[in-house]
């Protein structure tokens, strides 16, 4: 009788602590939102412009999808309104003058706005004109002879598989389309990517496994030679959630490695990587609330945008 009186104490306080584990199971969205709006406190209509005139592109697609996907997560209409604002302004000023589509570090920017534009799409707040300037943007940054393996090159690629999948009509959809397979095919020859730095390879990772995603090619990624490939990072995490820093990694970010671990996670059934995704969260939660400055007024586009780089995690 004792015996199982015991065995029954011990069921329950096993039952205790999964449920106390559940209670305490952090819940980032919340977190997310709040950091969000500490980076784009000082955003205004004259700011937006500002940046816009001042070919300060990156800053301004950052802004506008990063916004977009807010307003996916939460349904909180001002991240909607900010996202259209942005992107009004921006199709507006373009129409104008084209010379303020391109700028510094722009290569992030396409697929950005495509993905700004998808959202805005999907919830009828598109502005007239937009489609024109749309296509002109991305045949203004299409290079068919920028074929490299790094974070560069997969955002390139990453933009127009976007644009293709957004404007399969446009007139030079067959080079897009030729210029996509091409980066594709010359990092997965090797299956591995030129980066010597953390948050480098991040944004090289996110942006295959989002190409990957958004034009069929995900069986290509459940290889077991893929999975050992992406458990070597999962690997360097600290217990903490911490990454290393190594390579030329001095404005690391962690939130690409957060969109990273929780892909391979939904990827390959292992939770191993979504462990790795929530402790990047919290180590990226809370390193926001003490370097805020590194937000839209410093421009640096990785800080704008937490779950940005992109959204369809």
């Amino acid at each position: 009788m004792k015996l199982k009186s015991c065995f029954l104490l011990i069921g329950l306080l096993l039952v205790c602590n999964v449920y106390a584990q559940e209670l305490c199971r952090a819940d980032f969205l919340p977190k997310a939102s709040a950091a969000f709006d500490l980076l784009t406190q000082k955003y205004s209509e004259e700011r937006i412009v500002k940046e816009i005139r001042a070919k300060n592109v990156r800053w301004v697609t950052n802004l506008m999808s990063a916004s977009a996907v807010f307003y996916k997560a939460t349904h909180e209409k001002r991240y909607l309104d900010m996202s259209e604002q942005v992107f009004g302004n921006a199709i507006r000023e373009w129409k104008k003058n084209e010379k303020l589509m391109h700028g510094k570090d722009d290569f992030f920017a396409l697929q950005n706005l495509a993905l700004a534009y998808e959202i805005l799409q999907d919830n009828d707040r598109l502005p007239m004109g937009a489609d024109e300037v749309m296509i002109r943007f991305a045949d203004l940054h299409f290079d068919p002879d920028f074929v490299i393996d790094n974070n560069q090159g997969q955002e390139r690629a990453l933009g127009f598989v976007r644009m293709c999948n957004l404007f399969p009509d446009a007139p030079g959809v067959s080079h897009w389309k030729e210029y996509v397979d091409k980066m594709w095919h010359f990092w997965y020859r090797n299956k591995d990517v030129d980066e010597t730095a953390t948050l480098y390879a991040s944004i090289h990772l996110n942006d295959i496994i989002n190409i990957a995603i958004e034009s069929d090619k995900v069986a290509l990624l459940k290889t077991p030679e893929i999975r050992r490939w992406f458990e070597r990072y999962r690997d360097q995490q600290a217990p903490s959630g911490y990454m290393p820093e190594y390579g030329d990694d001095y404005f690391f970010a962690y939130n690409n490695w957060i969109l990273v671990f929780e892909k391979m996670a939904r990827l390959t059934g292992d939770a191993s990587f979504r462990k790795a995704a929530s402790g990047g969260n919290c180590v990226c939660i809370s390193g926001i609330r003490y370097r805020h400055g590194s937000g839209p007024d410093s421009g640096s586009s990785d800080s704008v945008s937490l779950v940005s780089s992109h959204g369809h995690a």
